[in-house]
């Protein structure tokens, strides 16, 4: 991944990075990649990946690969508060994902920093409930975004960094915290939209009484809706509300309009 520099990764609106840990120096964080990055305001997550598949490799990988992860991390004065993710850089398969499992029992047995996990949406739905953060990668996931995710990283990213193509880096949403370094604060919460408006109602000189299987039904058939319901055995008063009007109330109905359940019946208001 490119070493893009901080003050880039800021002026496009990002709020952290996430770098590398591995066997691999080229790419590995640097004591002076993280120094640009505070400078700039940045927190800064680390990551361990060799080879995509290594977690492959059951518990003696994972004890490996977090031992080297931890003195690392240290070496970096990376603080044993902050998480420390490990990447399932690959589709995992339900079977796989067994032996990924005891490659989080070998990293824990050695380390302790938070553990992250990096992977698919079926990554995170089988293994999230076992490390501290969660960091859903879009790619083998579909659509979905696990209710778990912490993290989710986007195959395109929306933000353009200055002379530096899209290709040379990935976009992550923060979906709870970004638990790096520093911590980086959650994001606000998105309001929620305001309820629509009622829909207009027009005022009608005429409300109907319709008696359907005993029950008084009230509605105005051209665009009301129902009103209100009682039981037409109960029927001794009724309140109909007309919108921006007063309350017409009708009280001691001649027993006669209950006689015939099938009729409708008009009042004038």
């Amino acid at each position: 991944m490119a070493r893009i520099p901080a003050a880039d990764v800021a002026s496009a609106g990002y709020i952290g990075i996430v770098r590398y840990l591995g066997q691999y120096e080229p790419k590995r964080c640097t004591p002076a990649e993280i120094a640009d990055a505070h400078a700039h305001g940045l927190s800064v997550m680390l990551v361990y990946e060799d080879d995509a598949e290594s977690p492959l490799g059951g518990f003696t990988a994972g004890r490996d690969h977090g031992a080297r992860a931890t003195l690392q991390a240290e070496a970096l004065g990376y603080p044993s508060e902050s998480v420390i993710c490990f990447a399932v850089d690959f589709d995992a398969t339900a079977a796989q994902l067994e032996t990924v499992a005891q490659y989080l029992d070998g990293i824990r047995s050695v380390t302790n920093h938070p553990i992250g996990l990096y992977g698919s949406w079926l990554t995170i739905a089988t293994l999230g409930g076992s490390v501290d953060y969660r960091w859903q990668c879009e790619a083998w996931s579909g659509d979905a975004v696990h209710p778990s995710a912490d993290l989710y990283q986007r195959i395109y990213p929306t933000r353009t960094i200055p002379d530096t193509p899209n290709s040379a880096y990935d976009e992550d949403v923060i979906l709870t915290t970004f638990r790096g370094w520093p911590p980086a604060p959650a994001p606000a919460p998105v309001p929620l939209p305001p309820p629509p408006p009622p829909p207009a109602r027009k005022e009608s000189a005429m409300m109907f009484m319709q008696f359907q299987n005993g029950t008084c039904i009230v509605t105005n058939l051209a665009t009301y809706r129902i009103l209100e319901t009682k039981n037409a055995q109960d029927f001794v008063r009724f309140c109909i509300t007309v919108a921006s009007g007063p309350t017409h109330i009708f009280t001691n109905l001649d027993n006669s309009w209950l006689a015939d359940p099938a009729n409708n019946f008009g009042v004038k208001l």
